[in-house]
């Protein structure tokens, strides 16, 4: 029940008691047997390596496991906003004139992202073989494979110098 009332809360507002279950029964009737999955990549001044970073990440690949890739900036005064745009139109980008540290800009992209899970990686951060390891992650949260009686996952990854 929790999903649902997870998903039905990512529709948005509803005007009304029939827009609500309108939504309701047209998700109860789309097949959604893999979790929506929310990769959140904060970033501050990254414009050297988030291309390399963010083409780990083939859109075919995050459609495949139904991820959304949000970019969390922490106000980047060089490229990086730009660079990001090719790979995603969500993107956060601190306003404030104080540093946004990277904690706050994980709370950032949490706050938009729609995932039932959310997964966070740096900038400079990224796993080895993107697919095998979505592919755990999907697994683990549908409750299947090896881990699926685990809290939570983590894994190797590369760091960028």
């Amino acid at each position: 029940m929790y999903k649902i009332e997870r998903n039905i809360l990512s529709f948005g507002q509803a005007d009304s008691y029939s827009m609500a279950k309108s939504k309701t029964e047209e998700f109860l009737h789309k097949n959604y047997s893999i979790p929506k999955i929310s990769l959140i990549i904060p970033v501050l001044e990254e414009e050297k390596i988030i291309d390399d970073t963010l083409s780990r990440y083939p859109k075919e690949i995050l459609a495949k496991y139904n991820i959304e890739l949000i970019i969390s900036d922490g106000g980047s005064k060089d490229t990086t906003i730009e660079i990001a745009k090719k790979y995603t139109n969500k993107i956060v980008v601190h306003q404030g004139q104080d540093k946004q540290l990277i904690s706050r800009g994980r709370n950032a992209g949490a706050f938009e992202a729609r995932g039932d899970f959310l997964i966070f990686m740096n900038g400079d951060t990224y796993p080895e073989d993107c697919e095998l390891f979505f592919t755990f992650v999907s697994d683990w949260a549908s409750g299947k494979g090896e881990f699926k009686d685990c809290d939570g996952l983590t894994c190797y990854v590369t760091i960028e110098p």
